[in-house]
């Protein structure tokens, strides 16, 4: 039999990326107490520690991570426009 998916509230994983930020327990204390698997939370801590500056960052910071995230999907963007302009140049000649 195949194991559902657990889904969480936000402000369950939010509350537990706190009490993994403050390091008042261990880890394995953390998954033990709460039933998620240590690498979950592992995970939300990152998010929650990489999108602090999001939330009380200046404006600038926040378009500094805005276009760190919009640059590389409009560089691959530009590349495959680039490749369909190339291949319709060659269609074109031939």
């Amino acid at each position: 039999m195949a194991k559902t998916r657990k889904r969480f509230k936000g402000s369950f994983k939010a509350k537990i990326a706190l009490e993994a930020i403050k390091d008042f327990d261990t880890l394995s204390a953390l998954s033990q107490k709460h039933d998620v698997h240590p690498n979950q939370i592992t995970t939300w801590k990152k998010v929650v520690q990489t999108r602090a500056v999001e939330l009380f960052g200046t404006t600038k910071d926040k378009e500094k991570v805005r276009n760190a995230e919009l640059v590389p999907k409009l560089y691959q963007e530009i590349g495959v426009l680039k490749m369909e302009l190339d291949w319709l140049k060659k269609k074109l000649e031939s």
